[in-house]
């Protein structure tokens, strides 16, 4: 499980921060993992 942590108050998260996230779990994952969203700011990967 993953989750993004923000400094400031702003809601929602970037959606260009969630993409650069979501990019950087995919690209760390073997070709079998999956990745999922498990929340509005949380990641699952099924290894």
């Amino acid at each position: 499980m993953v989750g993004l942590l923000r400094r400031d108050d702003t809601w929602p998260t970037p959606t260009s921060a969630l993409d650069a996230t979501t990019r950087l779990v995919a690209a760390s994952l073997r070709g079998d993992d999956r990745i999922g969203r498990s929340g509005p700011m949380e990641f699952a990967v099924l290894v």
